[in-house]
């Protein structure tokens, strides 16, 4: 039980960190995505995989500290996040064994 909560929690850390690298990288020009649409797209996947992105509006204008410890807090949260739902999984998984 322990192994699939770490691995769930991990996850939602790596999924989070992976999409603000991403956006990161979109955002300063070094990685365009092609049209409006699938930048579009793109925001919609990121709210289902990574709902705690919400907090990372609190960045926009904030100093480089500030920005740094609201995405650390994002991260942690949607490894939370993914953690509950391993969990609820996992107890859906033994109630049907």
């Amino acid at each position: 039980m322990n192994r699939i909560m770490k691995i769930s929690c991990a996850t939602g850390i790596i999924v989070a960190g992976m999409l603000d690298l991403v956006w990161f990288l979109n955002n300063t020009g070094r990685l365009g995505l092609p049209n409006p649409g699938s930048a579009r797209l793109f925001e919609k996947i990121t709210l289902i995989l990574w709902p705690s992105s919400i907090l990372l509006m609190a960045t926009e204008g904030a100093s480089t500290l500030v920005s740094v410890i609201i995405v650390s807090i994002s991260l942690i949260l949607n490894g939370l996040f993914y953690l509950l739902i391993g969990y609820l999984v996992l107890r859906l998984a033994q109630a049907f064994n």
